[in-house]
């Protein structure tokens, strides 16, 4: 059995060993350029929903702060013992009556049904105050009893 070899002379070696095998390295323009289009369209419909999600929180936790702080007075309630009323302008005996409501931002209109009352024992009678802010409406329902509330934005 034969077989076959091939033999290659010095100068064929030489001209093989001068060429070299260019390989592509990196991005082409064109496509650098589909990729920053994919980008900017991405961004321009992701962006705007960013943003006003980001307002809406801010103005919910204006909403939870305010509430707080009616928190903080139904508790001044129980430790002080005598009913605190917020929203009525007469005053009655063994209670403590304000007009003082729990600051907003600059802006913000708060509208109030009924005068909330917290009890000694921790008792609320419940209501509603509705908030005006720049852009959105928000509703604060605070329920009779134990002072639970829920926030919703109108």
């Amino acid at each position: 059995m034969k077989t076959k070899t091939k033999v290659y002379s010095n100068a064929s070696q030489n001209v093989l060993a001068n060429t070299r095998v260019v390989l592509r390295q990196g991005f082409t323009m064109i496509e650098l350029l589909v990729v920053l289009v994919i980008i900017a369209l991405t961004s321009s419909f992701v962006g705007p929903n960013l943003w006003n999600s980001y307002e809406k929180s801010s103005q919910r936790a204006v909403v939870q702060q305010f509430m707080s702080e009616l928190n903080d007075m139904r508790l001044d309630a129980y430790k002080q013992g005598e009913v605190i009323e917020l929203g009525r302008k007469k005053a009655a005996q063994l209670m403590t009556v304000t007009d003082d409501l729990p600051t907003v931002p600059a802006g913000w209109v708060i509208e109030k049904s009924d005068p909330l009352r917290f009890l000694p024992n921790g008792v609320t009678n419940g209501g509603q105050y509705r908030f005006k802010s720049v852009n959105r409406r928000w509703l604060l329902d605070i329920k009779p009893l134990d002072g639970s509330y829920t926030i919703t934005l109108l």
